[in-house]
């Protein structure tokens, strides 16, 4: 079976290898499976859905993207009671996430992908990838550059305000938007941990039911460090 499955993937991506220019990659297809790949223990099904290096190598960083925002066991990561528990069982489990986060230019593919879901918030079409998976995926970004960092926080404003305004599930959205804002802000400076209460075990960083206190600080920092 897991054969099946990485021959399914070498083709496609062997074909758009290939090509002089790669539009886009055929993510839809590469996560082809079968009722047989579904009946794998979890573990099992996470082996058989590893990228070979050859093709891992192939892929653009947009490509690669796309692919892992598709990945058919993201959500395992939500079944932790730490949100950053889940991550580094994603990063532990799948290699193409692994490989994208060692790319220099993963902070702008994925914040190029999450402008465009707000955007499709705000005029009504359709969004193929949940807001809060783009939240707890761009706070696990390790970036160096407080320019590119400050950017992240900006459009993490901006899709905390399309959340509020448009009222859309704000009780089950806004704390992920936190979590990630939380742990943008304190990568810009880890001095800001000082202005949360309880630090970094604040219900902020799991995400959890978040205390009108720890908002308002976190939209404090959030504005201050945005308008600079």
């Amino acid at each position: 079976m897991k054969k099946s499955v990485i021959l399914i993937f070498l083709c496609l991506i062997h074909f758009s290898c290939n090509k002089p220019q790669v539009d886009k990659c055929e993510n839809a297809h590469l996560w082809s499976y079968s009722d047989e790949w579904r009946s794998l223990p979890l573990e099992q099904r996470a082996d058989a859905l590893q990228i070979p290096e050859i093709v891992l190598q192939c892929l653009s960083t947009e490509e690669l993207t796309d692919l892992c925002l598709q990945y058919p066991l993201i959500d395992k990561l939500f079944s932790f009671d730490l949100i950053d528990d889940g991550l580094d069982e994603l990063f532990s489990d799948f290699n193409g996430i692994r490989e994208l986060y060692q790319r220099n230019d993963v902070a702008n593919s994925l914040l190029e992908r999450y402008k465009k879901q707000i955007q499709n918030l705000i005029t009504g079409e359709p969004i193929y990838i949940s807001i809060f998976k783009f939240d707890v995926l761009l706070s696990r970004v390790k970036e160096q550059n407080a320019e590119i960092l400050t950017e992240i926080l900006r459009e993490l404003v901006i899709g905390y305000e399309t959340i509020t305004m448009l009222e859309i599930d704000n009780k089950f959205l806004l704390p992920f938007n936190y979590f990630s804002r939380a742990h943008v802000i304190i990568k810009i400076s880890d001095e800001y941990l000082n202005d949360i209460p309880f630090g970094k075990t604040n219900p902020v960083f799991a995400p959890a039911e978040i205390d009108s206190e720890t908002t308002e600080i976190i939209n404090q920092i959030s504005y201050q460090l945005i308008e600079k």
